[in-house]
């Protein structure tokens, strides 16, 4: 805006990049595999609009997962990612919390979202 300018238009204008803003901010802020949706910012997971109580490690690694869809990692990965320990735990820790994922995104008409790549890994993956 060059000077001078009336108030009105100025209030306008920054309403105008707010909206926006929440706009763009909002879309980011979820993530969206179909009938799956992941609210990164409150944390929540819903499956056909029902919430999924997931525990803190369960939607640590499914945020990991699907935030690089279609990318396998491997069980020392995951662990190192979400224990933040140099592998010196029970990495079989990662198979039980995954099993339990699955169980809980479990829906008879989709597929399952995490699928495991046999001496590699999981990867998240949604077809439509």
């Amino acid at each position: 805006m060059t000077k001078p300018f009336h108030f009105d238009e100025l209030l306008a204008r920054i309403q105008a990049n707010l909206r926006r803003y929440h706009t763009y901010v909002t879309k980011r802020d979820i993530l969206t595999f179909g009938p799956l949706e992941i609210h990164l910012h409150r944390f929540e997971c819903y499956l056909d609009g029902e919430l999924i109580p997931l525990s803190t490690k369960e939607m640590e690694i499914l945020l990991l997962l699907a935030t690089s869809a279609n990318q396998v990692w491997g069980t020392v990965q995951i662990y190192n990612q979400i224990w933040d320990i140099d592998g010196t735990g029970n990495i079989d820790t990662v198979k039980v919390h995954i099993s339990y994922l699955r169980k809980k995104l479990h829906k008879p008409n989709l597929p399952s979202f995490i699928q495991t790549v046999h001496g590699f890994g999981y990867v998240f993956s949604f077809d439509d």
